[in-house]
């Protein structure tokens, strides 16, 4: 499974320094106490790294795969006890890759296996109108 990873600045997680490109291993994943940790949704990294520290710095965020079964327990935060980390985003990249992973989550499958927009009822007017909105 492929995701996104935040860190420090110079790819620092809890202590630990990691690189681009290099995979990394432990002996068991939980949730919150082992493994490695990502989040499928890049701005769900968000939840766990501020986009700029106490200090000024710009969180950095990476692209990952996970090399073994991940597990999670609420669909957003996800370990794995094998991570392969990637290229290194930038945070236009990191706001391009945010925008993408909402459009294609707005998708669905159709029976010819094309994908298309889901619009349900009126719930796709529910930002764009009444006091809210403004």
């Amino acid at each position: 499974m492929k995701g996104y990873k935040a860190f420090e600045k110079g790819l620092i997680c809890r202590g630990f320094q990691f690189k681009e490109g290099e995979v990394y291993e432990e002996e068991t994943a939980e949730i919150c106490k082992k493994g490695f940790h990502y989040c499928a949704n890049p701005l769900d990294c968000l939840d766990y790294y501020p986009l700029i520290d106490n200090n000024g710095n710009l969180t950095e965020f990476a692209k990952v795969e996970a090399l073994d079964e991940p597990i999670t327990d609420d669909k957003k935060k996800y370990c794995t006890r094998k991570i392969k980390i990637g290229a290194t985003l930038s945070l236009k990249d990191f706001i391009a890759a945010s925008f993408t992973f909402i459009n294609e989550s707005c998708k669905t499958k159709s029976n010819d296996g094309s994908k298309k927009i889901v619009r349900k009822k009126d719930y796709s007017k529910v930002a764009t109108s009444g006091y809210s909105s403004q």
